[in-house]
């Protein structure tokens, strides 16, 4: 009996000896937390300081600001993806770099602190021609943030943290240099670009809604050349083939269609004027895009999201407005259809305006439609279909709030807004539509999970 105790004695101080080694090697190697232990209210003030810069910063164009919310959001989400062990990094299948960095396994990382340096250099990179204001918004920002996540967890954890997430963004800026747009907010009308001309081709015309549109030469001609990230939402069946041909003839498809535009300006009802004006999103706001980022910074609030869904849904959005845009300008051009007020003023009423400014670009298809419904597609695949939230990203500028069952619902009020405004047939509004959908769909087939 004794010789039992002896040999259970030995084999008890063996396990306490390895007890306190692996105890030892935990303290020596702890782990960080996961992304999904954070929630993404740090996020808001990054969001609302992009969205300002959009608005503000002169040349960020619909196309444009789409582009620094694809890549801005893509960096965000490789910035925290090493805290998310479901996920996977887009790095191998967007080709972004052979060295793209990683994080030592054997050390802490603080998920919102690198992801705020993240979002503080890709704005820094986007945005060189802002303000000293907001230049000085985002080193404030980004060092109150700092500042706040030191006072409950080791400098140099959140110093490593902060370095990882530049180190992310750097070779994610890079890699969007190649794309075909890089400066773009510089040549939102670049002079080389000659259009076609004959009936039924695009024109600019004045637009008394939004003198800042008249008589703008073609913008981002070139936009729909530019790489995309997903390939797909560029080929096959998101070319768009035309509804129906020019046709000045009284009785033809295409007459009808511009008397539609036409009717309906002359019989808006307080409502539908509402709506227009609502989803304008024109000179001196955040844009289609913006408001897409609005909308769904809104529903994120709402539903109080952890960081890594929150990372996950706006890099998703992101990726689908910025491929929406390339999608609608290579059909835009691609056609160089003619705005319905050219056909009305010249064939119907010369004196007829649309209610809101008529963009200069070509008419088919409706990209508001299209981003809005790529949002709406890839909200609903997080949140379901059936999710009500209001809109009230525009109060601060005078305009009521509105209220939706679902976010099909809103893409779709956004879409028939560009009619009601009298910018666009119906019909590009009906198939921007349909062609987001398929957007957020190939977005949506992307394996962000292993």
């Amino acid at each position: 009996m004794k010789n039992f105790y002896k040999i259970g004695g030995f084999y008890f101080l063996i396990f306490l000896i390895i007890s306190t080694s692996c105890h030892k090697q935990a303290e020596e190697h702890p782990t960080s937390l996961a992304a999904a232990n954070f929630d993404a209210q740090f996020l808001n003030p990054w969001m609302n300081l992009h969205l300002e810069m959009i608005k503000f910063t002169s040349g960020y164009s619909p196309p444009v600001a789409s582009r620094t919310i694809g890549y801005t959001y893509l960096a965000l989400y490789e910035s925290v993806q090493p805290g998310m062990d479901e996920y996977q990094s887009l790095n191998e299948r967007y080709t972004i770099d052979v060295d793209f960095p990683h994080t030592n396994a054997h050390e802490i990382y603080h998920w919102p602190a690198a992801a705020t340096a993240s979002l503080a250099y890709m704005l820094r990179q986007y945005f060189p021609l802002a303000s000293s204001s907001f230049k000085g918004q985002i080193d404030s920002l980004e060092q109150a943030d700092s500042i706040r996540y030191a006072s409950s967890m080791d400098a140099a954890v959140i110093h490593r943290s902060m370095q990882f997430g530049r180190r992310v963004a750097a070779p994610i800026y890079q890699w969007s240099i190649s794309d075909g747009a890089y400066l773009a907010f510089t040549r939102n009308y670049p002079s080389d670009y000659v259009g076609p001309t004959g009936p039924g081709l695009w024109v600019p015309t004045p637009s008394v809604a939004q003198p800042a549109f008249n008589f703008k030469p073609a913008m981002q001609p070139y936009w729909g050349n530019n790489r995309p990230f997903e390939i797909v939402n560029v080929a096959s069946n998101l070319i768009l083939a035309l509804p129906m041909q020019y046709d000045t003839a009284v009785a033809s498809p295409y007459y009808q269609a511009c008397m539609d535009v036409y009717q309906q300006g002359l019989n808006n009802s307080a409502e539908e004027i509402e709506i227009a004006q609502f989803w304008a999103d024109d000179v001196g706001s955040y844009s289609p895009p913006g408001h897409s980022i609005a909308i769904a910074q809104i529903v994120m609030n709402n539903q109080s999201v952890a960081l890594d869904q929150a990372v996950e849904l706006l890099a998703r959005i992101g990726i689908g407005v910025s491929d929406a845009f390339v999608n609608c300008f290579k059909n835009k051009y691609l056609f160089n259809y003619l705005r319905p007020i050219t056909f009305i003023q010249n064939y119907v009423d010369i004196n007829w305006n649309s209610l809101i400014g008529s963009p200069p670009f070509p008419e088919y298809a409706s990209c508001h439609s299209t981003q809005s419904a790529t949002t709406a597609r890839i909200l609903a695949h997080f949140f379901g279909d059936n999710l009500g939230f209001t809109d009230n990203s525009k109060s601060e500028q005078g305009y009521a709030a509105r209220s939706f069952n679902n976010f099909y619902e809103f893409a779709l009020e956004a879409a028939s807004s560009r009619f009601y405004g009298g910018v666009h047939y119906e019909f590009s509004c009906t198939l921007g539509y349909d062609t987001g959908l398929l957007i957020g769909d190939n977005v949506l087939a992307i394996p962000f999970k292993k």
